[in-house]
């Protein structure tokens, strides 16, 4: 799995440039906010969870692509 994150951002990295940090920061941002939300409202994290955090990063990335 680690390796799989290395390769996708190693990708990022080479297709964006400058522009890397961009979909990087967004990905954190989404995911931090993700899991503390999750915590809070329902005490942990389960598989659904994973889920709508996956979705909810591509959306974010995509949306801050369009605007690279």
């Amino acid at each position: 799995m680690v390796q799989s994150v290395v390769i996708c951002g190693a990708i990022v990295v080479f297709s964006l440039h400058r522009n890397a940090a961009i979909p990087i920061a967004v990905t954190l941002l989404t995911t931090t906010a993700c899991a503390a939300y999750l915590n809070h409202r329902i005490h942990g994290i389960t598989g659904d969870c994973f889920g709508t955090t996956t979705q909810l990063v591509e959306i974010a990335v995509l949306t801050a692509g369009a605007w690279i």
